[in-house]
C-alpha cells in the first residue's frame, strides 16, 4: 500500500504520469500477494488507474480499468449493494458522458443511484447527491433540459438537507448547474437568480 500511497501523493500534486508508475507497481504487487483471488486492494488500484488516465484525457483506458475494477469488486461483494460498486458505477457513467455517450452514462449513473439508495435509504447522503447531480449533467448533454433540471432541483435539495444553511461548495454546484440550464432554455432572469444565489 506504500506504492499506492506514492501514486495518491503524486497525484495530489498533479503529477499524474508519475502516480501511474506507483499505481502499475502497486497493481502488480498486489497481484503477486492476492494471485488470483480477488481482492479490494486490487479493486482499489484498479480504480486509481482509472482515474488517472481519465484525468490525462485517456479515457478509453479509464474506462478498461474502471470496468476490471468494477467486476473486481463484484466478485468481492457479489449481489449485494456497497458503496465501491456504486463508486465504480458512477466512474463509469463520468467517462462515457466523457466521450459523449450520454445514453450510456445515463444506464451507468441510473445502476449507480439505485444502489446507492438501496445502501443509504431515504436519508440525504451526498454520494446520492452527486448521482443526482451527474444525471442531470447527461440529460442536459443528451439534450433534455428539464429532466435536467429535475434532477438538478432534487440534487440541491438534498445537498441543502445535508450541509443547511451554511454554504458549501457542493450547494454553489448545485445553483451553478440550475443557472446555466436555465440559461440554456433561454430564461437568462431565472438563471441569473440562480447564479447570484
Amino acid at each position: 500500500t506504500t506504492l499506492g500511497n506514492l501514486g495518491q501523493a503524486y497525484y495530489s500534486l498533479g503529477d499524474t504520469s508519475k502516480a501511474i508508475i506507483y499505481y502499475k507497481e502497486s497493481l502488480a504487487m498486489n497481484r503477486l500477494t492476492y494471485g488470483d483471488k480477488p481482492h479490494p486492494s486490487i479493486a482499489t488500484t484498479l480504480d486509481c488507474l482509472g482515474s488517472a488516465y481519465y484525468g490525462l484525457g485517456n479515457v478509453p483506458r479509464a474506462i478498461a480499468y474502471f470496468e476490471e475494477s468494477l467486476a473486481t469488486y463484484k466478485l468481492i461483494y457479489g449481489d449485494k449493494p456497497h458503496p465501491h460498486i456504486a463508486t465504480s458505477l458512477g466512474n463509469l457513467g463520468e467517462a462515457y458522458k466523457a466521450l459523449g455517450d450520454a445514453p450510456k452514462a445515463i444506464a451507468y449513473y441510473e445502476e449507480s443511484l439505485a444502489m446507492e439508495r438501496l445502501i443509504y435509504g431515504d436519508k440525504p447522503h451526498p454520494s446520492i447527491a452527486i448521482s443526482l447531480s451527474n444525471l442531470g449533467g447527461a440529460y442536459k448533454a443528451l439534450g433534455d433540459v428539464s429532466k435536467a433540471i429535475a434532477y438538478y432541483e432534487e440534487s440541491l435539495a438534498m445537498r441543502k438537507l445535508i450541509y443547511g444553511d451554511k454554504p458549501h461548495p457542493s450547494i454553489a454546484t448545485s445553483l451553478n448547474n440550475l443557472g446555466g440550464a436555465y440559461k440554456s432554455l433561454g430564461e437568462v432572469l431565472k438563471a441569473i437568480t440562480y447564479y447570484e444565489e
